[in-house]
């Protein structure tokens, strides 16, 4: 079971996958400070969750990235993961759902805008149903958890 140590207010951006076969393409990014109740809110099992994970449900995580230093941080890696060459640039990738938002993360990993926006060195946690999708740079360590078990608060 992976731990990890959330203290008041560390905020964190997400890659939510479907697991309903019908919509297995289907993804969301969000950001938020409290990870295991945001699930459960996309999930219908607590009111909040965004309107366009109403279908596809049950969702689970993909992919946790934390140790942002504030909120303005996660919001700006969380847009930045959602158009990954910026505002008004065509992202441009044969890629669709999952693949997709990968080759997002990678490309923002290895950007100007990563090294000049973002202060601290982020963690990036990817669940095993994403272990199928390979970053090929010795520049970037992988590792894979169980993201379904975290603690609930």
């Amino acid at each position: 079971m992976l731990f990890l140590k959330i203290k008041m207010h560390d905020w964190f951006c997400y890659i939510l996958i479907s697991t309903d076969s019908k919509y297995s393409n289907r993804t969301y990014i969000g950001k938020t400070c409290y990870i295991n109740k945001r699930i459960r809110q996309h999930n219908g099992n607590l009111s909040g969750g965004a309107k366009y994970t109403h279908v596809g449900r049950p969702y689970q995580y993909a992919c946790i990235i934390s140790e942002f230093v504030n909120e303005t941080e996660a919001l700006r890696f969380e847009y930045r993961l959602k158009h990954p060459n910026g505002k008004y640039k065509k992202w441009k990738t044969q890629n669709t759902g999952l693949s997709r938002r990968m080759d997002a993360l990678y490309h923002i990993l290895k950007s100007d805008w990563y090294k000049e926006t973002i202060s601290n060195p982020i963690n990036i946690h990817f669940s095993t149903c994403v272990s199928n999708v390979c970053f090929k740079d010795e520049d970037i360590h992988i590792s894979f958890e169980n993201l379904s078990e975290f603690p609930l608060f």
